[in-house]
């Protein structure tokens, strides 16, 4: 995928419970963007305790990962692509000969039939990952090689949060100017 930096970013949030301690939002939620053709939606709220549960989740046509305090699991894809929402509105003889259909039986009803594939969970093993994280990064500073995470991935991860709290604290959308990598 390779994706780099969001072209844009809308995110609104508000300091909604220690309004007279902080300048920062408690509650955030950000779309991004990107022009590899995907969208990135962020939710972030420190309202309540629940925020230790935290997880991060991509969703992908064959299946969804959630990565969280419990490890990873991966959750197969089980939709089956039909016209049930349509059909059902129809007069019942309409519909009683769409699902006659032989075409239709072979890509609607008959894959609806199928069991439904089981979450694969995979539990975290070895160092703990900010460890392994500093462990990187010390290795690097030892054999005065490259880290894997140079300056400009750290630019670009800085650069997209302060996308997010500008849109956040402007209240508008902001754009990445990947000519002069930097915020439009």
């Amino acid at each position: 995928m390779d994706a780099k930096m969001p072209a844009r970013v809308m995110a609104m949030g508000e300091i909604y419970r220690w309004k007279e301690s902080r300048d920062v939002p408690d509650t955030l939620n950000a779309i991004l963007e990107y022009p590899e053709g995907f969208t990135v939606n962020l939710s972030s709220s420190l309202y309540n305790e629940l925020n230790a549960e935290s997880s991060f989740k991509v969703l992908g046509t064959k299946g969804s990962v959630t990565i969280g305090g419990d490890g990873l699991v991966f959750y197969p894809e089980n939709a089956v692509e039909d016209n049930r929402w349509i059909v059902d509105a129809w007069a019942q003889p309409l519909e009683d000969a769409y699902y006659r259909d032989p075409k239709v039986i072979a890509t609607e009803v008959e894959p609806g039939k199928r069991p439904r594939k089981q979450p694969e969970h995979f539990k975290d093993e070895g160092p703990e990952p900010t460890v392994a994280h500093f462990g990187h990064f010390f290795d690097s500073v030892r054999s005065r090689q490259p880290c894997w995470e140079n300056e400009v991935a750290g630019h670009h991860a800085a650069a997209c949060a302060h996308m997010i709290n500008l849109s956040a604290g402007e209240r508008r959308g902001v754009e990445w100017d990947f000519g002069k990598d930097l915020i439009a």
